[in-house]
């Protein structure tokens, strides 16, 4: 069984085709519904959905065990880049306990869809590994990394999505990594939820309320190299 673990931003998409192309057997794309993502996400979901069942693949979207804001609600605080634990709980605990049950001895292969051109941080990514800690000693393999973006995207070409988004997937918004081009991928309904969140708990996300932070951000980072410090690399946040 190989494991491909999605959120159908444009690198797992690639890799979704690269496993197809490769006629890899007994392919299963699991994805999670952290409970935080855009408004405008669901679409991208169902169409991921249709075509990954006409690609003769198995598609799961898991619940987690407590969406984003039950876990703040109930932390009274929201994750940070320097207390990041929204990976680890939403993707992390709902991947690994879905291996437990369809998974007992263990031979499952992970797919995750990391590049090393994405963040200096992962230039020295490996093809695999061959026990990896984070998915309870499971193969993990990295099919892509040795691409660069002009390969990927013509892997995206081949599906239904045609055309990269070129920003980051947006199963998360906002995600504790948002830089300030992130604002063009924000719709009312993001930014009216975040607010909301932020004066029920009292906290903010950020180091301001997010009104004014989305107004006044000039961070413009690369958030994969954020991603490739944290537990978020491992479980394919963004990608």
């Amino acid at each position: 069984m190989h494991c491909l673990i999605a959120n159908f931003g444009d690198d797992s998409v690639a890799l979704i085709q690269w496993a197809y192309e490769n006629k890899l057997d007994d392919v299963i794309v699991l994805s999670v519904d952290t409970g935080w993502q855009a408004s405008i996400w669901q679409e991208r979901l169902d169409i991921a959905h249709q075509w990954i069942q006409t690609l003769g693949f198995t598609h799961h979207h898991l619940p987690a065990e407590h969406d984003f804001s039950a876990l703040v609600r109930a932390r009274s605080q929201f994750p940070s880049q320097k207390f990041h634990w929204c990976a680890g709980f939403l993707k992390g605990i709902t991947i690994l306990n879905w291996l437990e049950e369809n998974d007992e001895d263990g031979q499952a292969i992970i797919a995750l869809a990391n590049r090393r051109s994405m963040s200096k941080a992962q230039t020295d990514l490996p093809e695999y590994i061959k026990e990896s800690e984070r998915y309870d000693d499971r193969r993990l393999i990295y099919p892509l990394a040795g691409f660069d973006q002009d390969m990927r995207d013509a892997l995206i070409a081949k599906t239904p999505f045609q055309t990269p988004l070129n920003h980051r997937s947006l199963e998360c918004q906002p995600c504790i990594h948002f830089t300030r081009r992130d604002n063009k991928t924000l719709s009312e309904a993001d930014i009216t939820r975040i607010i909301a969140l932020e004066k029920e708990i009292g906290q903010t996300m950020f180091d301001q309320g997010f009104k004014h932070f989305i107004e006044t951000i000039e961070k413009n980072t690369n958030y994969y190299d954020e991603f490739a410090k944290t537990c978020s690399w491992d479980y394919g946040c963004g990608l």
